[in-house]
């Protein structure tokens, strides 16, 4: 989970003091949205409760469900009293991660199929040197009805330093080489007759010419892993792990950032 308490909930001043929502001849709970300094944030209605389906899905996990109509777009979503985890779902040819699901997380179980804001990448590369030169992210927010509300955020984040490509990329490639091993793994966990066990792959991982270039590839972009890969005698890796597909080709195909 990844959530901090920078922000509050504070109601009315005094505590129980109602408004009246427009068109609506009920008077309902007011709530204020500050952050820790007290800078106001914004102001939300309190759900009767059956979820409005226009309404944002984040507002149903807080811990006294919200009615939200417009995304939060000056406030960190992250940072407002609901725990969250961020899932990779969609990748790009360099091994970028494109889409990114941040989910609930209730009693410990993440709701996979409940996401409340998507973050969408997109990565300008140098033609050349096949470096990032920056990313815009696209936030959007999920309503109830599994839409996503029309009003987004956008923001660039520049690798304007070498710092920051050599971090970008390193962090890149290891989230790479972590998902097609997990890929492998779960292949196996599926009952593909080819895939390989965990100790298979921990073993073939450990390999002394296999580790220096799964670290020289996450660390260094060496492209050494492709021959090393190549080259493993190593029978599991030709077996069909899906029709057609075998996990040597699959290992290559993955890694291959280099074109």
């Amino acid at each position: 989970p990844q959530i901090s308490g920078a922000v509050s909930w504070v109601y009315g001043a005094p505590r129980g003091i109602r408004h009246k929502v427009e068109g609506s001849k009920k008077w309902q709970p007011y709530h204020q949205l500050t952050s820790g300094d007290g800078t106001e944030l914004g102001h939300y209605t309190e759900v009767p409760h059956e979820p409005d389906p226009d309404s944002l899905r984040i507002g149903e996990y807080l811990s006294e469900p919200v009615r939200m109509e417009q995304p939060p777009l000056d406030t960190d979503w992250r940072k407002i009293g609901v725990y969250l985890s961020r899932r990779e779902i969609a990748f790009g040819s360099y091994g970028q991660v494109t889409e990114w699901h941040w989910c609930p997380v209730v009693n410990g179980v993440v709701l996979t199929a409940q996401p409340v804001v998507i973050e969408r990448h997109t990565y300008a590369w140098d033609p050349t040197t096949l470096v990032p030169l920056y990313r815009t992210e696209a936030i959007s927010w999920v309503r109830n009805d599994g839409t996503e509300h029309p009003t987004t955020k956008t923001r660039i984040k520049p690798y304007d330093t070498a710092a920051k490509v050599a971090k970008e990329g390193q962090t890149r490639r290891g989230r790479l080489m972590d998902r097609v091993l997990g890929d492998l793994f779960g292949w196996s966990a599926m009952g593909a007759p080819g895939a390989p066990d965990l100790l298979t792959l921990q073993a073939f991982a450990a390999q002394p010419a296999i580790s220096a270039a799964r670290t020289a590839f996450v660390y260094d972009s060496s492209p050494a892993i492709l021959t090393e890969i190549g080259a493993a005698a190593d029978a599991w890796l030709d077996a069909e792990i899906a029709p057609g597909l075998s996990a040597r080709n699959y290992i290559l195909s993955q890694l291959n950032i280099y074109s």
